[in-house]
């Protein structure tokens, strides 16, 4: 075997490691976009939970002011009732 025959066939062989390592690098990314997008969704999902939660715990705080208000207002004085 000649020199060239086997740089050629060197060369031959590094081509097709790094064939393999760039369709195992692309399956990775696939694989880590894919994981983005499901934390995408999750966090968006969380983010909306806790919205309506604070939307939810807002408008429950604000009726127990406006009641505890209404408690001690002369609208509520006992000598009244």
């Amino acid at each position: 075997m000649s020199f060239s025959e086997k740089q050629l066939e060197d060369l031959s062989k590094r081509i097709e490691q790094v064939t393999e390592e760039k369709q195992n690098l692309r399956q990775q990314i696939t694989q880590l976009q894919e994981e983005y997008r499901v934390a995408q969704d999750n966090r968006d999902y969380a983010r909306e939970n806790y919205q309506e939660k604070v939307k939810e715990l807002k408008s429950k705080t604000l009726l127990t002011t406006v009641l505890r208000e209404k408690l001690y207002s002369e609208e509520m004085d006992i000598k009244k009732l």
